[in-house]
């Protein structure tokens, strides 16, 4: 909070305070997820139109919220993959970790870490291509016309690469100044093609995300656990499966933020002994998803995808600073 944590000692940091002018002692009590708060003041309570001492627990972000809500609660190899207007991907840490490739935040269970990617042009872009480019009035029933579509495409839609930074880059690369890249179109490509590209983009940069916290941490990732509006399609799973060479599942529930809130107040509230017994009875995983024919077709397209921005990255600089 506040960019003011001593994040390794969990506690607000003297020296980035006294940067800003505070003491540690002016700042709220800092409390673990799940921890029991106080109750719901009676006059608050008639606003809400909930009971008067209802408890009230301390929560956590949403991307760590949704890692508990798809199941991911200790560190095991499994890391929650959040397809939504951004793409956000978590592993569980016990350790205080730092990397260009991740960003480190506290988890939902209490005493750990997620360490994070995030790609801020997720579905964003999808939604860019059907309401910006085709202009479309109902952007869900045209991003669906086109899902149907491209499920008839070829692996790479036929030539068609796609960088997806429509709004920068954050891990590995860190800059503001990058921009969208579209390799290979002709003439034959339609919006279709378009669709299916930003789909394996967006799954390219995964694999990106995905290895370089593999490499930071010496720990491989098993499976990913997806949610989000994304995660209805079953094209993207299958090519994120593909194009990530991991099995990739469904968490049971899309809204896995608001199920992880609820967990961690079953623990507050003392419904569960503990977090990793709310969790098993709480959270279930769906459709499993496994490395196809495509796989090695990916794997060739993955060597072309992580040479563009490194190769574009002056030219796009230069662009940036006119």
């Amino acid at each position: 909070p506040l960019g003011l944590v001593d994040m390794k000692q969990r506690a607000w940091s003297p020296e980035l305070c006294g940067l800003v002018g505070l003491e540690p002692s002016q700042l709220p009590e800092l409390v673990e997820p799940g921890t029991l708060l106080g109750s719901l003041d009676a006059s608050v309570a008639v606003s809400l139109g909930l009971a008067a001492g209802l408890p009230v627990i301390a929560g956590a972000g949403d991307g760590q919220a949704a890692g508990l809500g798809a199941g991911i609660s200790a560190a095991g190899g499994r890391a929650y993959l959040n397809l939504g207007t951004a793409i956000v991907s978590g592993v569980p840490s016990r350790e205080y970790r730092t990397s260009d490739a991740f960003r480190t935040l506290y988890a939902a269970a209490p005493g750990t870490y997620f360490l994070e990617t995030d790609l801020k042009g997720g579905t964003f872009t999808l939604n860019w291509l059907a309401e910006r480019v085709l202009g479309a009035s109902d952007p869900g029933q045209k991003l669906a016309e086109l899902e149907r579509e491209a499920e008839a495409l070829p692996a790479g839609a036929e030539g068609l690469l796609i960088v997806p930074y429509w709004n920068g880059v954050m891990n590995p690369y860190w800059d503001d100044s990058a921009r969208g890249i579209v390799v290979g179109l002709t003439g034959r490509h339609g919006p279709a093609h378009i669709h299916r590209a930003v789909l394996e983009g967006i799954a390219f940069e995964q694999r990106l995300h995905t290895s370089g916290v593999e490499a930071a941490t010496g720990n491989p990732i098993t499976e990913m656990v997806v949610m989000g509006g994304g995660a209805k399609s079953t094209l993207w799973c299958q090519l994120l499966s593909d194009i990530l060479q991991k099995p990739v599942v469904r968490a049971r529930t899309t809204e896995a933020t608001a199920l992880g809130a609820g967990i961690l107040a079953t623990l507050g509230a003392g419904l569960h002994a503990d977090l990793d017994t709310a969790v098993t009875r709480m959270t279930a995983m769906g459709e499993r998803f496994t490395p196809g024919r495509d796989a090695e077709r990916y794997a060739l397209l993955y060597s072309i995808y992580t040479q563009l921005y490194p190769a574009l990255r002056p030219t796009l600089a230069a662009l940036a600073s006119l």
